[in-house]
């Protein structure tokens, strides 16, 4: 008899811990992050979504993915870069570590190397000069310092 009460016991919370699930499920809304970024702010709005905007220009990157779902009401960030930006200062840094910078702007990036006293591989100039506003994809030389005697090949 003990045993018939602890099973009926169990089976009435275990019926109360399902509909409690379902009527979760069923009451809470899920929608889809739009996965067309042209007008990404409104877009989230219309879906009941809040963007939060990092930056200015065009839409780089959303977090969650586009595409993906989430809870109704969530936070979206929205990282968005202009298309021109200003070329960062690389003077005196190792040209391999330049080079992954320069990759983060997607930038057509040319190698020129000369014999100059100092430690070799460091960036000497660039070409248009740091700090001056470049668009995505545009063709960029370093002057890079190949040493005096057997430098970087």
């Amino acid at each position: 008899m003990r045993y018939l009460l602890v099973f009926a016991i169990g089976m009435y919370f275990g019926g109360l811990f399902f509909l409690g699930v379902n009527y979760y499920f069923q009451r809470t809304n899920f929608v889809r992050i739009p996965e067309d970024i042209k007008n990404i702010r409104n877009d989230l709005k219309k879906v009941g979504l809040i963007p939060e905007t990092f930056g200015s220009g065009n839409v780089v990157s959303i977090v969650p993915n586009p595409g993906s779902i989430t809870k109704k009401g969530r936070t979206v960030n929205v990282i968005m870069r202009n298309d021109k930006f200003s070329l960062p200062n690389l003077y005196g840094i190792f040209y391999l570590d330049g080079l992954e910078i320069l990759k983060v702007y997607n930038l057509n990036v040319e190698i020129v190397k000369i014999k100059f006293p100092g430690p070799d591989g460091r960036i000497l100039a660039s070409f248009p000069s740091f700090g001056t506003m470049v668009n995505e994809g545009e063709k960029v030389k370093i002057l890079v310092d190949s040493g005096e005697f057997g430098g970087i090949k």
